[in-house]
């Protein structure tokens, strides 16, 4: 597929479907990868706490990752919706989060409040491109996010098939600082 010819929405389709046919075998492997990476980034390692994402629907998996860096005292916090808006609570176990917006898992109300504008983000994609370009799933929670707090050092991560030379990408989207691939 030439992706640089292609629209937002033929993409985000294109990748829906080729997530929907791994393999667990090949899931396992892809996410193995990218666990092997981000378990020895500085950026991660060194921080107090990590921003994150609960994936879903075949997703590049952080739950490895999330309890790898709670293991290491370091917090982890993961979005909630909130209108337009997503804003991070901490998390320590599974049973604090309750399905919220499209069905993702957020932090239920007795969570608290993240407020580091320093924190790295682990941060979800359906497509990178080498220039560390995202496409995300269309909403701007993210690009909104990052306009807010733009100090974030931010890794998207995804499976080797997400990631191409070049995709289309608007004044508006929001760089990556670095993207991590199996």
């Amino acid at each position: 597929m030439e992706i640089s010819k292609r629209s937002k929405a033929e993409i985000r389709s294109f990748i829906r479907e080729k997530r929907k046919g791994i393999s667990p075998e090949e899931e396992k492997l892809q996410n193995d990868g990218i666990f092997k990476k981000l378990s020895v980034k500085e950026e991660l390692l060194t921080a107090s706490c990590v921003y994150c994402y609960m994936d879903m629907n075949h997703e590049a998996g952080t739950g490895r990752i999330m309890e790898f860096l709670q293991e290491r005292g370091i917090k982890t916090a993961v979005p909630r919706v909130e209108g337009d808006q997503i804003h991070f609570y901490f998390v320590r176990s599974p049973e604090e989060l309750e399905k919220g917006c499209m069905g993702i898992m957020e932090p239920g109300p007795d969570c608290e409040p993240a407020a580091d504008i320093h924190a790295p983000v682990i941060v979800p994609g359906v497509a990178f491109d080498r220039e560390n370009n995202r496409l995300g799933y269309g909403g701007g929670y993210y690009d909104r996010f990052f306009e807010r707090e733009p100090d974030h050092y931010k890794i998207g991560i995804c499976f080797d098939f997400q990631m191409f030379d070049i995709i289309p990408a608007e004044a508006f989207d929001r760089k990556m600082d670095e993207v991590v691939t199996p």
